[in-house]
């Protein structure tokens, strides 16, 4: 009987499981769609933009750019390169004016938004392609 029971419990939590075939890991290629600069009274949202820039995240902890990621820009010219972890980007020592930076972003599904340092708010959106 506990057999049983054991059994019915791991059939149970297997099917609850749910399978979900897309991928929403960090390692890819993301490319941006939206930029927020905020005024200064907080009132700020993300504005849609048409640029060829993208961060492509490797899976061995280094990422690149096509574009700088010392500040915010949608020119995709003048590429950067660094390493990353699970909250922030670090720049390699000759791709900004302060390397030491770290740069912080955030994941959420097929969403990233990267925070740069400004006195008013602004921030990146990028969708993984």
């Amino acid at each position: 009987m506990k057999q049983f029971i054991f059994l019915l419990i791991v059939t149970c939590l297997l099917c609850s499981c749910s399978s979900d075939d897309s991928d929403t890991g960090l390692v890819g290629r993301w490319q941006l769609t939206e930029v927020l600069v905020d005024p200064g009274d907080g009132s700020g949202t993300f504005n849609p933009v048409n640029s060829n820039k993208t961060v492509t995240f490797n899976s061995n902890g280094t990422w690149s750019s096509n574009g700088t990621m010392c500040f915010i820009s949608t020119e995709s010219s003048n590429g950067t390169v660094g390493t990353y972890s699970e909250t922030g980007l670090y720049l390699q020592s000759d791709s900004c004016s302060n390397p030491d930076w770290q740069i912080p972003f955030e994941q959420n599904g097929s969403t990233l938004i990267v925070s740069y340092f400004c006195i008013e708010g602004c921030q990146e959106k990028f969708i993984k392609r």
